[in-house]
């Protein structure tokens, strides 16, 4: 699993490659989000005149398109810090893309949220109604129901929420899977969630505590124009510094700090996912991903460079036994063995000399005269 840091490079890396989509997203989104505040600040007001059912109505409808919305930009950030194709479109367009898995998977997430909070909450109750901590505060129609806290109780609730902190920690994860992993149904994407988060709930807030610097600096150019709201004769250019602040911390959040923020968020989801699935924590199947494509690699690389000649291998001289050739005959002996092939069958040597007496031939050559 990649460091804070390497992740945080990265999410750098990925967002110079496609910074419009980034920014817009987070735009849009933030226009949709301040969009609907307004309707609902104006039907907050019509409340009185038209009653509070269609106030309710407009209000929890705006509220889970937001929802969706926030769902679809989660996985759009996935995209991004995967190097894929994002599209500022996709944040509509996924409207219609398990709508009710990804609406029920929220709603669920949200109302275990809400019931880690009971206990903290009643806990904060029963202290402030002992003690006269909390003030109860109510809109001019009673719609709103407000809570203000006061002294050390404000410190006693940051201490009771604590195991609130831990279990939403543990739901990181969820709508990141429910965005980016539409297949998974939404009771098990919370379930998914608690599993890839175990043992890594402590970098995930270490990682939301490395973006107060950025949060602070896009505050900045609020606090700009307080203390000229303090000088009684520069009101006017206090409160147009503040504005002009307004706008500055808008654009700061907007094109640098919310897409950096998100998609390092993203990046931190993505390398969670990727660990718990090489150590077997969660399975390829439960999050409906395909198998990677299986890459077949050579046995012996080809080299790089044309290798140099080998010289054959130097074999020392052996040493081959050689028959001794057969003794050649002289030639008077060989004369003689001619002449002993020429004698009869059936006759010796001795026969042979006696055959070829010098009288006997002397005498023969005699006769052969008288003839």
């Amino acid at each position: 699993m990649k460091p804070r840091g390497e992740i945080k490079e990265l999410a750098k890396e990925r967002i110079r490659a496609q910074r419009a989509p980034a920014i817009l997203i987070g735009f849009v989104f933030s226009l949709m989000g301040f969009a609907s505040s307004l309707i609902d600040q104006m039907f907050l007001q019509m409340a009185p005149m038209i009653g509070r059912i269609p106030y309710y109505i407009i209000f929890w409808a705006g509220m889970l398109v937001l929802w969706i919305m926030m769902v679809n930009m989660y996985g759009l950030f996935v995209d991004i810090y995967e190097g894929e194709k994002a599209s500022v479109g996709e944040l509509f367009t996924g409207l219609g893309t398990r709508f009710f898995r990804k609406l029920g998977g929220y709603l669920w997430m949200t109302l275990w949220i809400a019931i880690w909070s009971l206990p903290s909450g009643i806990v904060i109750g029963v202290l402030g109604a002992l003690g006269g901590g909390i003030t109860v505060t109510r809109s001019a129609w009673g719609g709103h129901i407000g809570f203000e806290l006061s002294g050390w109780y404000a410190f006693v609730a940051m201490l009771c929420f604590i195991p609130v902190i831990i279990k939403a920690l543990s739901y990181y994860a969820a709508p990141y899977i429910l965005g980016s992993h539409t297949e998974v149904k939404a009771i098990h994407a919370l379930q998914l969630s608690k599993r890839i988060t175990e043992g890594h709930r402590g970098k995930i807030f270490v990682m939301y505590l490395s973006f107060i610097g950025w949060t602070l600096l896009g505050l900045l150019p609020v606090f700009v124009g307080i203390p000229f709201l303090i000088a009684p004769r520069m009101v006017g250019l206090g409160l147009l510094l503040l504005f002009l602040g307004f706008l500055g911390t808008a654009a700061l959040f907007i094109v640098l700090i919310s897409p950096y923020m998100n998609t390092s968020f993203a990046g931190l989801f993505v390398e969670l996912r990727d660990h718990a699935l090489a150590n077997g924590v969660v399975t390829r199947e439960e999050l409906a991903m395909e198998e990677p494509p299986t890459v077949y690699y050579p046995s012996a690389a080809p080299p790089m460079y044309p290798a140099a000649p080998i010289a054959p291998p130097v074999v020392p001289p052996v040493a081959v036994p050689v028959e001794p050739a057969a003794p050649v005959p002289a030639e008077s002996e060989v004369g003689l063995e001619e002449e002993i092939d020429d004698f009869p069958e059936g006759e010796d040597e001795d026969e042979g000399e006696e055959y070829y007496d010098e009288e006997e031939y002397e005498d023969e050559e005699d006769d052969l005269t008288d003839e």
